[in-house]
């Protein structure tokens, strides 16, 4: 084998390894479809992620615009304890899609738990969804036009991140800036909407 000079470019490869794996979700049921299963009326039926799921829009109570009743206690749970509906999560990337086409500034269920909030050196694993499900896509800034941060990253807010002018990190994620194309966003812009979810039920 000849020698390397010092001059010398090289290029190397090593196996990629995923940040999270993506797992199946406990609730996927491949004979759902949007024939055999229904929701409630005023609710948007749509099928992603291997399942039914039910969508709606709501507006948070005046009263509950805070982090305590909208995300730690779940707006969507307060307001439908009947049918299982939680604050969106969101699997795959249709899904992320669709919560991109509603109301900009809402709030999704992907947030840093109240024991974590304290500490100023939490990351991007701090973040979880009020469901329990796991954090297996990510769409933070995605396809977004205008940057929230001087790094060009897919990623939330962090106490320390460089942002351009006043903004500041929230403890939530929203769906999206009102800006027509952003992914997820954690700039706090107060506790009035939120996105909920819940599992189309089988029709009679």
């Amino acid at each position: 084998m000849s020698e390397v000079s010092a001059n010398m470019q090289v290029a190397c490869k090593v196996e990629a390894e995923p940040l999270l794996d993506c797992t199946p979700l406990p609730d996927a049921n491949p004979m759902a479809s949007l024939d055999n299963t229904q929701c409630e009326a005023g609710w948007s039926k749509q099928r992603f992620c291997g399942n039914v799921y039910c969508y709606k829009e709501v507006k948070i109570s005046t009263n509950y615009q805070d982090f305590d009743h909208s995300v730690t206690h779940d707006w969507c749970k307060l307001s439908y304890p009947h049918n299982g509906a939680r604050l969106a999560s969101v699997h795959c990337v249709e899904e992320h899609y669709y919560i991109q086409s509603l109301t900009a500034e809402s709030i999704i269920g992907l947030h840093v738990p109240e024991n974590l909030q304290n500490n100023i050196t939490f990351d991007i694993s701090s973040f979880t969804w009020t469901d329990g499900s796991p954090v297996d896509f990510v769409g933070w800034n995605r396809f977004s036009k205008q940057r929230v941060s001087t790094e060009n990253k897919q990623e939330p807010l962090f106490p320390a991140s460089p942002v351009f002018g006043k903004q500041k990190p929230s403890y939530v994620a929203y769906n999206r800036r009102d800006d027509g194309s952003s992914g997820w966003t954690n700039i706090d812009y107060g506790y009035h909407r939120a996105i909920c979810k819940t599992k189309a039920t089988p029709k009679p």
